[in-house]
């Protein structure tokens, strides 16, 4: 159940599509965090599935924060999805490659956001924000469904899915679950060594 379409480490894109894809990823990512004490939302991954994969991309763009002895990441500057996303380029940034690759893990991990429908463009953002605590989950639920959804509809539309009728959609990596992400890392180190083994090089410049 592969699609025909480029292979991931070929993907070029514009500058709009890629900033649409980060965002993608982003508003994934903080459906599934915790709020922590600053009033910040923050993804307690431990380093383990893989999660802290789409973390560090988002990081290496000025869209997170590593923290807790890098078993956690957060969204700077109390970014929510109610706001634009400031996206912070530069020339060791991941590659689309890499941020498809994180959209083609959340459609594998989350496989119910489809349920038997195809995803579509114009599908309309659920509400999340001032609900009563007793309705939190269920909306948090809704929220990243329709999120996954959203990234799907973004890799049938750059033709690295297809929609299969009583199947669902079908990426196009070889790999499945967390191992999806595994070549993230080899991009990752190809570029640290590029750029003479420097870890700082691979993010944006420091503002603080």
């Amino acid at each position: 159940m592969t699609p025909n379409s480029k292979e991931t480490s070929r993907l070029s894109v514009g500058q709009a599509d890629y900033e649409a894809l980060v965002e993608i990823v982003a508003v994934i990512a903080y459906s599934l965090c915790s709020e922590d004490s600053d009033g910040k939302a923050f993804l307690g991954h431990g380093c383990e599935n893989n999660f802290n994969a789409f973390c560090d991309m988002l990081a290496r763009l000025g869209v997170m924060k590593e923290h807790s002895s890098g078993l956690s990441h957060r969204f700077d500057d109390a970014w929510t999805p109610c706001r634009p996303l400031i996206v912070r380029r530069h020339s060791c940034e991941p590659g689309a490659e890499d941020l498809m690759l994180a959209a083609m893990f959340f459609v594998d991990w989350f496989p119910l956001a489809f349920g038997e429908l195809a995803p579509t463009p114009d599908e309309k953002q659920p509400e999340l924000f001032e609900l009563e605590p007793d309705k939190l989950l269920s909306a948090q639920i809704e929220f990243r469904n329709w999120a996954v959804r959203k990234a799907g509809c973004w890799l049938l539309e750059n033709d690295a899915a297809l929609w299969v009728e009583g199947e669902g959609l079908a990426h196009a990596h070889q790999f499945e679950g967390h191992r999806i992400l595994n070549p993230y890392w080899s991009h990752r180190r190809e570029q640290k060594i590029r750029v003479g083994n420097s870890e700082d090089a691979l993010f944006p410049i420091s503002t603080d």
